[in-house]
């Protein structure tokens, strides 16, 4: 039985893709006065920021500051809702189904996004980049979320858009889901051996409560 499901945020909850590109286009256009291209991005897309910038040698801190300074900026014009995303979280908060972020966001830019879906309340745990030494891929970040919400991994679902989010939620020993609207390749999802592959994250919530 599903007792809890963690959901990563960016791509997934919330659409912040406009944002994550402009940014990281803007910073690389400011530090090493080029484009960056969509392909190298998404290699990005996923990590924790400054762990995606660790190639880049002795431009990743200026690369950091700069991106980090416009993606605050840019937050609330930029972010956009994703349909059936806040209704299937409300789903599930509502049929006593514990619920958790787990995330490479900054826990301040998170909970802005958390109260611009209208959602401040709803997750009983917020995991992030401050929470653990390990970064998903690595299962740490999603073992840390059951522990906290006083679950098995075996009860816990991990909904993602990311490779990245599949591999620790299937490295924890989680159920996953992929969102159909990700901007991963879908091949690379249905590869990982995913539970659940969804239209919406309102749709999840109806196939996990009507199990």
């Amino acid at each position: 039985m599903i007792k809890a499901v963690l959901f990563d945020f960016d791509g997934t909850l919330i659409n912040t893709n406009d944002l994550i590109f402009t940014s990281y286009r803007y910073a690389f256009k400011t530090v090493q006065n080029r484009e960056i291209s969509t392909e190298e991005m998404l290699q990005m897309y996923g990590r924790p920021l400054r762990l995606s910038l660790e190639k880049y040698g002795d431009d990743k801190e200026e690369l950091y500051k700069v991106y980090r300074a416009y993606n605050a900026k840019m937050h609330d014009e930029l972010i956009k809702k994703f349909d059936g995303a806040a209704e299937g979280v409300k789903k599930l908060k509502e049929c006593g189904i514990k619920l958790a972020i787990v995330t490479s966001k900054r826990i301040d830019m998170l909970k802005k996004g958390i109260e611009f879906l209208g959602l401040t309340g709803y997750f009983d745990v917020l995991i992030t980049p401050e929470d653990t030494k390990k970064h998903k891929p690595d299962p740490e970040p999603v073992l840390t979320a059951c522990e906290r919400l006083g679950v098995s991994p075996s009860e816990a679902v991990m909904v993602g858009d990311s490779v990245f989010d599949i591999k620790a939620g299937i490295a924890a020993g989680c159920k996953t889901c992929a969102v159909k609207y990700s901007l991963t390749d879908k091949n690379l999802l249905l590869d990982l051996g995913i539970d659940y592959f969804v239209d919406t994250i309102s749709e999840f919530a109806d196939k996990i409560i009507n199990e």
